[in-house]
Parts: C-alpha cells; structure tokens; sequence
C-alpha cells in the first residue's frame, strides 16, 4: 500500500514549497493537494483513514483549541519552524 501526504494550505507557493520538501524528505510518498487545512482533516476524520495530521500554520495561537481538537489533528506545528516539521513527521509515522 502507498503511503500518503497530503498538503493543505490556501496558499499555491506554500504548497509548492512543502511538495518540494517532501518529494527530497519523503520521496517513497505520494503527494497530494487541498486548499482548506482544517476542513480537509475533518474530512479525512469522517472517513476510516489511520492517518496523522499535523497542522502546520502560523495561526495556531489565534485558532480555538477545541477547532484543532474536534478537527482530528494530531500534532501543531508553526510554519516558522520547518525542522519542527520534520521532527513531528518522524516521531507520527512511527
């Protein structure tokens, strides 16, 4: 079975840039798109998929807990710190 990412983010040069990313990090993944973060892990939740989601915005401070949490995501992580990234990937996909 092939392993997913997917990268979900309104912004087409931020998505570029983490496929970018991925594809040297992660290559043995497919990549796929979304624009809308949260509603794309609320989607992902209402279906069986055992998969982590992180959340990787620059907003986390200003977006009620209990959206993150009701949302299914697993992890935080700000978009300032992109070896943060990596590191929740890793310790996810364990």
């Amino acid at each position: 079975m092939t392993k997913s990412i997917l990268i979900a983010d309104d912004n087409d040069l931020v998505r570029a840039h983490l496929r970018y990313f991925f594809q040297i990090q992660h290559a043995e993944f497919e990549i796929h798109e979304a624009e809308d973060g949260l509603e794309a892990a609320r989607r992902l939740r209402a279906i069986p998929v055992k998969a982590p989601i992180i959340l990787f915005t620059m907003h986390a401070s200003i977006i009620p807990h209990s959206e993150i949490v009701s949302a299914g995501v697993d992890a935080v992580v700000s978009k300032s710190n992109l070896a943060d990234l990596q590191q929740t990937i890793a310790t996810l996909l364990r």
